[in-house]
């Protein structure tokens, strides 16, 4: 696993098994099921926004939407060492 994958994965409560780059993000196999770390470059209310339709979407039955993971610090948003914005999904 590369060392930005690392320390922004370890800031979330999932337990990673395995990763693999794909296009523009890393798909990581963890205890929790299948997830996607990916770069986020938009802006904080954009997130908080996207982030509250798609969980409206799945409690209103449509269940494969995806998901934001928050963080541990119940943040969307996780940052690596050099400041740039990453989400789990």
């Amino acid at each position: 696993m590369n060392d930005w994958g690392m320390s922004v994965l370890s800031q979330y409560p999932v337990t990673v098994r395995t990763t693999r780059k794909v296009r523009g993000a890393l798909l990581c196999d963890t205890k929790e099921g299948l997830y996607l770390l990916s770069e986020y470059r938009g802006k904080q209310a954009r997130l908080e926004a996207e982030a509250a339709l798609l969980l409206y979407l799945a409690e209103n039955g449509m269940v494969h939407t995806d998901q934001i993971i928050k963080n541990e610090k119940e943040e969307l948003l996780s940052k690596n060492e050099e400041g740039t914005g990453y989400v789990l999904k």
